[in-house]
């Protein structure tokens, strides 16, 4: 309900010239509603929450995973979709062409309503990356042991002030160092909740990658930007920079 207060109350302030504008923001209000569900826990509790929804997963669809590794994958991205902002995560990526400034300053509602069809394809590109690059490193779990690294003083003294705090998850291998996946959370007063809004994993850092990526694209198709999202869309979760 407070949520959807809030929500209503923010569409209420847009004015009329911007439909398209008022369905850009109920796609941003969209993941805060998603991430309700983690309302009032800490980063570190989501993050164990998070964690053993997944253990589970990796048990029950390991013996099928070679076979049929796209059940895996979907299992993966129903656990961690409420928490993770995927669409604040994709306009980070995008850089300038996701944001609200770029979208008003375009000259037609239909030019504005193709930019936002490109924005919920990117998303779901993104989306299905992430999730399975994240798919793949959790299935290098042999066994012994997930662990969410308590958090420290410096972290207790972040998540009280509200501000970005990053949770570590060590997957450990037999015979391997452990994997070591570091998530950063941030917090929003409009869900009342946290959410992760970028993934390290290995000391890859996958905002990172794919903004380098991204950018790499605009300028191989020559700024063409549907372009550089037909080539996302294509890739879907295929991590295709990890292959050059």
């Amino acid at each position: 309900l407070q949520v959807s207060v809030k929500v209503q109350a923010v569409m209420q302030r847009v004015s009329g010239r911007s439909r398209l504008l008022r369905g850009w923001m109920m796609l941003a209000l969209g993941w805060a509603w998603q991430g309700a569900i983690a309302a009032q826990q800490t980063p570190h509790l989501i993050v164990q929450s998070v964690t053993d929804e997944l253990v589970l997963a990796i048990q029950q669809f390991r013996p099928t995973y070679e076979t049929a590794p796209d059940q895996f994958y979907a299992q993966v991205g129903q656990i961690i979709s409420p928490v993770i902002d995927f669409g604040g995560f994709s306009r980070a990526v995008m850089g300038e062409y996701g944001t609200s400034q770029y979208l008003r300053q375009l000259d037609s509602d239909q030019a504005r309503k193709r930019h936002l069809d490109r924005y919920q394809r990117f998303t779901a590109a993104v989306k299905a990356r992430m999730v399975q690059t994240l798919s793949k490193g959790l299935m290098t779990f042999s066994g012994e042991q997930i662990e969410v690294v308590p958090a420290d003083a410096a972290s207790q003294e972040l998540v009280k002030q509200r501000r970005p705090v990053s949770v570590t998850q060590l997957i450990y291998r037999r015979g391997e160092q452990p994997l070591a996946v570091n998530y950063k959370l941030r917090y929003y007063n409009q869900g009342d909740d946290w959410r992760m809004i970028n993934v390290v994993l290995n000391n890859i850092n996958l905002g990172k990658q794919y903004r380098t990526e991204f950018n790499s694209k605009l300028a191989e198709f020559g700024g063409d930007l549907d372009k550089v999202i037909d080539y996302w869309a294509h890739a879907g979760g295929e991590d295709v920079s990890a292959q050059r």
